[in-house]
């Protein structure tokens, strides 16, 4: 809330760790047992009194940023603990992460991780989506002649309604929940925050090929996740337009799609996946 002195700026300080509070405080100067800090910060937004900050850490890690900004009359938006006047009504501190970039220990090849921000993907997708839409109904009826106003009803127009809601409602859906505290913590104030699963595996049926594979998708990207999906082999034109608007939207890395057949399943499977959503009958599912 409290605008930086200047619109870009290197802080340099020294952190010293409170163990009593578990927080650390930022010195000028080097105090003894102090590790030095480093990060770079950029202001790139002023929204409703509030100035957003681009920063590039160099050393340490979140506590850093939390306690160097503060160190500058700037603390974060919630962050009570660093000195922020007052709580948030979400309960939660206004920071994060959207690259990772390190240096492998082995090959000592920097490499670059960006964290993709569900809303935006899911733009893009929607965007892939709908400039598609002709060649999904297409392939729908190749596969099993499904007539076009079929495709549109229980396929394409499904897909674009459940995007076009889950980009309106995600802000609110992934707000942390406010939840009356346990008495055994007495006082505390207690939330539920919503985090992704991890790696999830998405197995689509045959009869609603396109429905089936991107709903379930939507809500995976909404939720985080990074994910495969494995599209049937009973309708190959379909699985191929898929295909073609995953890659146009996704990086391999986050989403992919894997093709193939009964084999190619149960070779999946053997992977370890944090959850699975199947679609298709009991004895298969089990």
């Amino acid at each position: 809330k409290n605008k930086p002195a200047k619109p870009a700026d290197t802080l340099i300080h020294f952190l010293k760790r409170n163990e009593k509070n578990n927080s650390s405080k930022a010195h000028i100067k080097e105090v003894p047992d102090s590790k030095q800090a480093s990060l770079d910060y950029t202001i790139f937004k002023e929204l409703n009194n509030y100035f957003a900050l681009e920063i590039n850490l160099h050393t340490g890690r979140h506590h850093q940023i939390r306690a160097q900004l503060a160190a500058i009359g700037s603390p974060i938006k919630g962050d009570l603990k660093y000195g922020f006047d007052r709580s948030n009504a979400d309960g939660g501190i206004h920071l994060h992460a959207r690259q990772l970039v390190f240096t492998h220990p082995v090959s000592k090849i920097e490499l670059c991780i960006v964290a993709p921000v569900p809303k935006e993907m899911l733009i893009k997708l929607l965007n892939n989506v709908l400039l598609h839409e002709n060649e999904i109904i297409d392939a729908l009826y190749q596969d099993f002649k499904k007539p076009a106003f079929e495709a549109v009803l229980t396929e394409t127009s499904y897909v674009v309604s459940e995007l076009k809601d889950t980009i309106k409602n995600i802000k609110k859906w992934s707000k942390p929940k406010a939840v009356l505290p346990s008495i055994l913590n007495f006082p505390s104030r207690d939330f539920i925050y919503k985090e992704p699963y991890g790696k999830v595996l998405i197995i689509a049926p045959w009869n609603y090929p396109y429905q089936l594979a991107m709903c379930p998708l939507i809500s995976a990207i909404a939720a985080g996740n990074q994910l495969v999906l494995k599209p049937s082999e009973l309708t190959p034109k379909t699985s191929e337009v898929l295909a073609k608007i995953i890659a146009l939207t996704f990086r391999p890395e986050h989403v992919s799609v894997v093709q193939g057949g009964v084999d190619v399943s149960k070779e999946l499977l053997a992977q370890r996946w944090d959850y699975i959503f199947f679609t298709g009958s009991v004895p298969v599912g089990k």
